[in-house]
């Protein structure tokens, strides 16, 4: 037969903490200054393949912020442990995934974002 898949869309207009157990493979997208905050996947937390789409629908801002320990490999870039990947660009988008308890990695991405 044939495999359909389906990405969850999620609108929020407030910062929200992403929960590893049930956010996986959501579409986050902003209407208002947003901050997705990743969830601790240290040890027993640890969820690698777990999946992060965001799109950038406000020009306020979309920010992606890291828990402790934790950064996210840009590319060639990296955030600093606890870093965050920042934007205001409208149509910017990211998809990135746990590779383990310490590393998220950037799949693909498009438009201007900003790592700290």
């Amino acid at each position: 037969g044939t495999t359909t898949f389906r990405r969850f869309s999620q609108s929020t207009g407030v910062n929200v903490s992403i929960d590893r157990d049930l956010d996986s493979g959501k579409l986050w997208r902003n209407s208002a200054a947003v901050n997705l905050t990743l969830p601790n996947m240290a040890a027993a937390n640890a969820r690698p393949g777990f999946i992060l789409r965001a799109w950038c629908n406000n020009a306020a801002g979309l920010t992606i912020t890291t828990s402790a320990g934790q950064l996210i490999r840009f590319g060639s870039l990296v955030t600093s442990t606890g870093g965050t990947l920042t934007t205001t660009d409208i149509g910017a988008c990211v998809t990135i995934v746990n590779i383990d308890s310490a590393t998220w990695m950037t799949e693909n991405f498009c438009g201007a974002w900003s790592l700290t």
